[in-house]
């Protein structure tokens, strides 16, 4: 009998404290302290699309990562599921007695995963591939050079909004005109004790000694990776600045590639010397070397793989590139301008209210763009029956930050893309309710305290609506 009336009293508390989570969650959260000085946007609609609880749902603001989301619906609308873009290998010119004389080329399709760790399955030995086709013609010698191809894309790699400080970390690699093996780089430390400096021991993968690596890196008392990477699109020098942990071996600091063009000639160039192919290194130009002949051509994975795996782990590169191709199948520039003129004239034709919609990016690192929450819950409405979006959120729902918010009480009944940059943390996706999606979009920016403690409000907030329906 006690037993009884314990447990009769324990799922009495438990309904307690889920009427008090559930009781105006949204109000709750707006009152906290931690904002009183942030701006914030709401917005929920039901499964037909009307808003059934929103806050400040047309104020303009910064979305961080969640614009990925943005980019992603529009990139499918615009490219179709199953696109794949295309890497082709061809060599230029003539072949005589096992001397090509012309040049090697490899021609961008605008590929953001060739070569990614992401995707070694799907590639495979792509490189000793394109190799063994070129030894496949009966070349011994290539008296000409390899060559790239990178415009594919346009403009600059990076948008100009983008802060300096984040531009030659590997989180800004950007949208270069050729991506390559994640255009990213790692540094590989020792460091000695506090105050000293650190060593480079290596890079992985090497880079080219036409770029230059200018260490100013101490040891000291803070742990973790303190470390800024600072470059230039194009540049031949990365700056390493900062602090790590001292005492330590092969600590290790990821970059952005500043030239992947010209990384990705090398280590072509390299894997062909490599089989003891000869280059002279001399390009040639001119009617004698406008034969062509492809060799090998190179796809990537569909565009909904793609997509999985950006949402999830919030890859930067893959979203700038996907939005400079929105721009060009759009039949604009494929220029980062391009691609947000596309994007906002796509959803304005589909109806939707672009006033206060400000697109730098397509990954949300620039602090410059702005949406508003109801603008990101009509985009998402519009997926609401798509399954491969279903799919799509369901990989972004697995990444740590959106996970520790919900728990295993609430599994399965918030799909959500999480976006975190200085003073602004947003969740977009659906609230699930009884089989019904409902689309929500949250965003604050500026607010006080830690990250950690945000994300704990914002958890309780969404999870207290979620009870509310």
């Amino acid at each position: 009998m006690r037993s009884i009336l314990l447990l009769v009293l324990f799922l009495g508390m438990a309904n307690f404290f889920s009427a008090q989570e559930s009781a105006d969650a949204l109000s709750a959260f707006v009152n906290n302290e931690e904002l009183k000085n942030a701006s914030l946007g709401f917005s929920l609609l039901d499964p037909s699309g009307k808003e059934i609880q929103s806050y400040e749902s047309e104020r303009s603001l910064a979305p961080a990562s969640t614009v990925k989301l943005l980019t992603s619906i529009t990139a499918l609308e615009v490219l179709g599921y199953d696109h794949k873009f295309v890497t082709t290998l061809t060599i230029q010119g003539t072949v005589i007695k096992g001397k090509l004389i012309g040049n090697v080329i490899l021609k961008s399709g605008g590929d953001p995963t060739l070569g990614a760790s992401d995707f070694q399955n799907h590639y495979g030995d792509f490189v000793n591939e394109w190799v063994e086709a070129i030894k496949a013609e009966g070349i011994t010698e290539i008296d000409g050079r390899i060559l790239i191809d990178d415009t594919a894309l346009e403009g600059d790699r990076n948008a100009g909004s983008t802060a300096l400080n984040d531009v030659g970390n590997y989180y800004g690699a950007g949208a270069p005109g050729f991506s390559f093996m994640d255009n990213e780089f790692t540094v590989f430390f020792t460091t000695g004790g506090v105050g000293t400096a650190s060593m480079v021991v290596k890079t992985e993968p090497v880079l080219p000694d036409s770029i230059e690596l200018v260490n100013e890196v101490i040891a000291g008392n803070k742990s973790g990776d303190n470390v800024i990477v600072y470059s230039l699109d194009g540049g031949n020098q990365v700056f390493l600045k900062g602090e790590l942990p001292a005492n330590k071996i092969d600590f290790q600091v990821r970059g952005a590639i500043p030239d992947v063009t010209r990384f990705a000639q090398a280590y072509l160039q390299k894997a062909i010397e490599n089989e003891e192919i000869s280059i002279t290194g001399v390009e040639k130009n001119g009617p004698l070397y406008m034969n062509s002949k492809e060799l090998v051509r190179t796809k990537s994975p569909a565009l909904i793989e793609i997509l999985k795996v950006l949402n999830k782990k919030s890859v930067n590169s893959y979203a700038d590139v996907l939005l400079k191709h929105i721009g060009k199948a759009s039949g604009r520039p494929a220029t980062f301008e391009g691609g947000a003129e596309a994007v906002k004239a796509y959803w304005k034709e589909k109806g939707l209210d672009t006033n206060g919609i400000y697109i730098e990016d397509g990954s949300g690192l620039s602090r410059k763009n702005n949406i508003t929450a109801r603008f990101m819950t009509g985009v998402l409405q519009s997926q609401i029956e798509d399954e491969q979006v279903n799919k799509m959120m369901n990989e972004a729902s697995l990444s740590s930050s959106v996970k520790s918010m919900w728990g295993e009480a609430f599994k399965g009944q918030i799909q959500a893309k999480s976006g975190y940059i200085g003073r602004v943390m947003a969740y977009a996706g659906y609230i699930i309710s009884d089989g019904e999606k409902h689309p929500f979009y949250l965003t604050v920016n500026n607010f006080s305290g830690s990250a950690s403690g945000m994300r704990t409000l914002m958890g309780t907030a969404l999870r207290g609506v979620r009870l509310e329906l």
